[in-house]
């Protein structure tokens, strides 16, 4: 019983197995994701504005990442997230 029960949820899992469910497709393609923000913002390929929204959006995704990167770092350490702040009434 045990091992037919095993093998249903391994069946069970590897048709879950293609997509995790916090990977979407705007997340394989930021490229096509940033550029249509900066053309819904009315920014037109090609044009030095176009440009700098492009870069700011990149600058934002490296500053996003490396927060990523030290809050993970921080708990590798046993520091809770940048962003945690418990309540001041909070045990410690």
């Amino acid at each position: 019983m045990f091992r037919f029960v095993a093998l249903l949820a391994l069946c069970l899992l590897a048709g879950c197995g293609g997509q995790l469910p916090w990977e979407s497709a705007a997340a394989k393609d930021p490229a096509a994701e940033d550029d249509a923000t900066c053309q819904s913002r009315g920014y037109h390929p090609g044009t030095p504005d176009y440009e700098k929204c492009r870069k700011r959006l990149d600058d934002q995704h490296e500053q996003e990442e490396a927060q990523q990167r030290a809050d993970l770092a921080g708990r590798l350490q046993g520091k809770p997230p940048s962003w945690w702040n418990p309540s001041p009434n909070a045990p410690r």
